[in-house]
């Protein structure tokens, strides 16, 4: 079922950039792939924190916004792995808001999760350090992610 989950987020993302791209109304795209790595910890309602990894790809479909691919794992007692479809909008000031829907999976169990973000971009050199403020909505429980990305 895992493959299923993960075969459609992969699919859903290759059919949403064209689609995203034909939106923008003859404006020229951006169009620069911009990949990721993120470290954060993960703490449920419940009190469970956990350091977490993550892995992203994003395409700029504009100056302002950006589509892509995400895939986290936290450790220890969370023990979970979540993939899904990232929406990326710069929102002024070096603000950013994202909002991914996804899957989360933990041992043999898949939710749907519904993540929303905020971020704040800080460019050095060649690279965008971001550090982020996510909420995530799963199964009726709220987790806090709270961290920094980098993206190359």
């Amino acid at each position: 079922m895992r493959k299923l989950a993960l075969a459609t987020v992969l699919c859903a993302a290759g059919l949403s950039v064209p689609a995203l791209a034909l939106a923008n109304e003859g404006e020229s795209v951006v169009g620069d792939i911009t990949p990721g790595i993120g470290f954060a910890l993960t703490t449920k309602e419940e009190g469970e924190t956990a350091p977490t990894v993550a892995a992203s790809i994003n395409y700029n479909v504009t100056e302002k916004a950006a589509i892509g691919l995400l895939a986290e794992y936290a450790f220890e007692e969370l023990d979970h792995t979540i993939v899904g479809i990232r929406f990326r909008a710069d929102v002024g000031n070096n603000f950013i808001v994202t909002v991914l829907p996804g899957v989360e999976f933990h041992e043999s169990n898949e939710e749907i999760l519904f993540r929303v973000g905020i971020g704040y971009d800080i460019e050095i050199g060649n690279q965008t350090l971001v550090p982020e403020f996510n909420v995530d909505f799963v199964d009726g429980e709220t987790s806090f992610v709270y961290g920094f990305a980098i993206f190359f």
